[in-house]
């Protein structure tokens, strides 16, 4: 038996293969795929803080002893656990923990400048 007429069409199939996958496109991992994703969710957190912020202030649930409370906090590692703990926020169920930290640290970022 000879060897090569054995591997020829393993390797026309693997360089078929590799022509198609760069032609297609590539493959993106699950982890890459959810990693790309909560990048993005954080970069709307930042584009969704001043919307929450102003509804709140809007609509009166920024109540004046959280505010004051918040703005008498001078650690910004407590900022968020301020906001989360009022009703300034709410999100749905299901919200990625990084994005709703992003979320919450930036609306105290938003109501400490106001």
């Amino acid at each position: 038996m000879n060897i090569k007429a054995m591997i020829a069409p393993f390797l026309v199939g693997a360089g078929l293969g590799a022509i198609a996958l760069a032609t297609v496109g590539g493959f993106m991992s699950g982890g890459s795929a959810s990693e790309l994703a909560e990048k993005k969710a954080e970069d709307m957190a930042g584009v969704m803080a001043p919307a929450y912020v102003a509804n709140c202030v809007a609509a009166g649930n920024a109540d004046v002893a959280g505010l004051a409370t918040l703005k008498a906090e001078t650690s910004p590692y407590r900022h968020r656990g301020i906001v989360e703990k009022t009703d300034w926020v709410s999100l749905p169920d299901g919200v990625p923990t990084s994005v709703s930290r992003s979320i919450h640290e930036d609306c105290a970022k938003e109501l400490l400048a106001s």
